[in-house]
């Protein structure tokens, strides 16, 4: 089975996985600015693929967001 990375919910699939993981790495190491300065750089990326979805199809964007719980 092929992977489609191009999908925008493979995408913020993926930018969520690393933010979470950065999260993690954040909590062992508070000082480490390069990295927080990549993970507002995954975030803006991840908003802006949610708000082109949100135009586009806004089923795929309450989808997608209520599957990775994103929004409370």
């Amino acid at each position: 089975m092929k992977k489609n990375s191009g999908l925008c919910e493979n995408q913020i699939f993926f930018f969520t996985q690393k933010i979470n993981n950065l999260k993690l790495h954040f909590k062992k190491n508070k000082k480490d600015i390069h990295s927080k300065i990549g993970l507002l750089k995954i975030i803006n990326n991840r908003k802006k693929i949610l708000s082109y979805l949100k135009k586009i199809n806004i089923n795929r964007y309450l989808l997608i967001i209520k599957k990775l719980n994103l929004r409370k």
